[in-house]
């Protein structure tokens, strides 16, 4: 795992010097919380070998807890230095070890308390460097949203990881500060996934709808990029919740709307096809409207690839794929993707327009794979065409009670 300057960061920081004069200031910063002097003092004398020793015994008294903290304390607080810019990721990647492997020698619940005492401690500077130089929020958020308790290794055999409940509310206020750059955003939303995906017990049904609201204003923002938007898309299908406080099936709507919407980059609009295909879905729904969004994009991305007004990337077609089917078989025993969920009997009356589109998107991937960045065959665009020309549904919306989403339909005249 690579936590020091990865691609969406680099990107973000181009696209944020080009944002105003308050965006650069994030990167030119400098606001060390220790010095290079006390640095090497702590991690080169006394104060890191008791750290480690304090670490191996697992004990949990006063004098223990105080060198610990001392010690992740110096850690994060070196992130802040100049002098380690280059060194984040190691940072980040010794304090994880250091957690997951405290208290080794003890039982099991005696390391879950460690390690939970270690993350709360961890949080808690991470939230005095919140609004430090770029890469220092960064890296700060990819520790934050990697607070496992049980981390996923090769002996867990498949078992689930567990991550640390409390790291929920610090990494909302990493995606709400203002003037966030968007890669620590994306950081944010990754370790928010974690959350809402590994927490035990679950997050509970009122902070999966304020992430899920969080998620769905953030992709409502026009100025984004399109790997933001999908890992937004993601995110929000993998979500355990259906409808919001109101009772409305709020989180496909929004997904609907972003598979609509001719504005966004195709591949987000994709990503959006695909969390469709896994979100929570609400047995009011019209998987005709959705059918006839998938197909829609198909159509566009032919247009748009034959005529190579831009380039259309693998993972695109890659994600209308998983739109109907699972990538693996974890994914195939949660049904996900839209052709298992219309062989459910709330669903099945959808089955023919589901299977219908599938058909007719599938000589896409198929094409994608013989030969990559190739052109589709001329029918292929024609057959979306005549589909989406007889198939316009009566009213684009995703659900009963929902607003319409907007969209250019197509209609008898314009698809030819």
């Amino acid at each position: 795992r690579r936590t020091s300057r990865p691609s969406a960061a680099r990107s973000a920081e181009g696209d944020a010097t080009d944002a105003g004069d308050q965006a650069p200031s994030i990167f030119a910063m400098s606001d060390p919380k220790t010095t290079d002097e006390d640095w090497k003092k702590w991690n080169e004398g006394s104060g890191r070998a008791e750290y480690s020793t304090r670490l191996r015994n697992g004990d949990l008294d006063n004098t223990s807890m105080q060198a610990i903290s001392k010690g992740i304390q110096m850690q994060i607080y070196a992130m802040t230095l100049p002098a380690q810019r280059d060194n984040l990721g190691i940072l980040v990647t010794g304090l994880l070890r250091s957690v997951h492997g405290a208290a080794d020698s003890k039982d099991t619940a005696t390391q879950r308390l460690v390690r939970q005492a270690m993350m709360r401690e961890i949080i808690r500077y991470c939230r005095e460097i919140g609004g430090n130089q770029f890469y220092v929020r960064l890296n700060a958020a990819i520790l934050l949203g990697n607070l496992f308790i049980v981390p996923e290794t090769p002996a867990s055999r498949g078992a689930p990881p567990e991550f640390f409940a409390d790291a929920f509310e610090p990494l909302l206020e990493v995606l709400e500060r203002p003037g966030q750059p968007e890669g620590v955003k994306l950081a944010a939303v990754n370790g928010l996934r974690n959350a809402a995906n590994f927490c035990n017990p679950p997050l509970a049904h009122t902070k999966l709808i304020q992430l899920a609201n969080k998620l769905i204003a953030e992709l409502e923002k026009t100025d984004t990029s399109e790997w933001y938007q999908e890992r937004i898309c993601e995110t929000l299908g993998g979500l355990d919740q259906t409808l919001d406080l109101d009772g409305r099936p709020f989180i496909v709507h929004a997904l609907a709307k972003t598979l609509f919407d001719h504005n966004r980059p195709l591949c987000a609009r994709a990503a959006a096809a695909k969390a469709l295909g896994r979100a929570q879905l609400p047995s009011t729904i019209d998987l005709n409207v959705v059918a006839y969004g998938i197909a829609d994009l198909g159509r566009q991305i032919v247009e748009t690839r034959n005529e190579r007004k831009k380039h259309v990337r693998r993972w695109c077609l890659a994600n209308i794929l998983l739109a109907f089917r699972p990538k693996d078989a974890n994914e195939k025993a949660r049904r996900a993707g839209l052709l298992d969920r219309v062989d459910e009997p709330t669903f099945q009356k959808y089955r023919d327009s589901i299977k219908e589109v599938y058909a007719l998107v599938r000589p896409m991937i198929v094409q994608e794979l013989k030969e990559a960045d190739s052109a589709f065959a001329p029918e292929t665009g024609e057959h979306l065409a005549d589909w989406l020309k007889n198939h316009t549904p009566p009213q684009m919306r995703v659900a009963p009670g929902l607003p319409l989403i907007t969209t250019t339909q197509v209609t008898k005249t314009e698809a030819h």
